[in-house]
C-alpha cells in the first residue's frame, strides 16, 4: 500500500528545471530507480525521484509517494492523492479539450484558420503529449507505448489503435514482436519519414545523451 508523506518536509527535494519531464526522468537515471514501476511512468506523472527506496516528489504540489505496488499507475494515483496538484489538473484537462477538437474535426475556411485537426496534429508533435495519450494502452499490448511514442504514433481511442501524426495513417492488428517503424512501412509499403526520423519539436534525446547532458551540469 503507497505511504503519503507531508509534503512541506520535501519541498527542497526537488530542484530546479524539473517542469520538463526530460529533467523529471533524469532524476531517475542518476540515482539508481529502485521502484518496480516505470521510471518513464514516473516522470510522465509528474514525480521526480528522491533517491531513497521507491519515494518520489511531485515537482508541482511537492506531494510524496513511497511504497509503490508494480500495479500501480502513478497519474492516477498522483489524482487520487492529490487531487488539487496543477500539474495533473491542467494535464488532464488539455488532454480532453484535445480529444474533444480531434473527434470533432473541422475543416480550413475561407480566411485561412487552421482547422481541429491541424490543431490536434501540431499537439502531437510532442513526443510527451503523445505518451500521454497511452495512459489507458491495455498492459496486454504486444508493443510498447514507449516506443510507439518514440516512433510517432500516438493512441487513439485506449484501444490498440494507433495514429502517426506525420503521415496520417492508423494500425491497430498489433501483434508480438512487430517493431513501430517496419510495421508502419509494411501497411502500404512506403515508409513514412517523420517516423523514421522521428521528427519531435521537443528536440528528444537518447539515454546516452540525457547522460552527457546530466554529466556536463554536475561539472559545470
Amino acid at each position: 500500500m503507497p505511504v503519503i508523506m507531508e509534503n512541506e518536509t520535501f519541498k527542497e527535494l526537488v530542484p530546479k528545471g524539473m517542469e520538463c519531464y526530460k529533467n523529471r526522468l533524469n532524476t531517475f537515471m542518476t540515482k539508481e530507480w529502485k521502484g518496480d514501476i516505470s521510471m518513464k511512468d514516473m516522470a510522465v506523472a509528474g514525480f521526480c525521484y528522491t533517491g531513497t527506496t521507491d519515494e518520489v516528489v511531485c515537482h508541482k504540489c511537492k506531494g510524496v509517494i513511497s511504497n509503490w505496488s508494480k500495479f500501480e499507475i502513478p497519474s492516477r494515483l498522483h489524482k487520487k492523492i492529490y487531487p488539487r496538484c496543477d500539474f495533473v489538473n491542467t494535464l488532464r484537462m488539455d488532454a480532453i479539450k484535445k480529444r474533444i477538437q480531434f473527434d470533432s474535426p473541422q475543416k480550413e475556411t475561407d480566411s485561412g484558420e487552421i482547422s481541429d485537426k491541424e490543431d490536434v496534429m501540431e499537439f502531437f508533435l510532442s513526443e510527451f503529449n503523445r505518451l500521454m495519450s497511452f495512459e489507458k494502452w491495455p498492459l496486454s499490448s504486444p508493443v510498447d507505448r514507449y516506443d510507439l511514442a518514440d516512433s510517432g504514433f500516438y493512441c487513439v481511442d485506449g484501444t490498440s489503435a494507433v495514429i502517426c501524426v506525420g503521415c496520417g495513417k492508423e494500425i491497430s492488428d498489433w501483434k508480438l514482436g512487430d517493431r513501430p517503424k517496419e510495421k508502419h512501412q509494411d501497411v502500404d509499403g512506403m515508409p513514412c519519414q517523420f517516423a523514421i526520423n522521428k521528427g519531435s519539436e521537443e528536440g528528444d534525446m537518447d539515454e546516452v545523451e540525457i547522460k552527457q547532458f546530466i554529466t556536463h551540469c554536475l561539472s559545470s
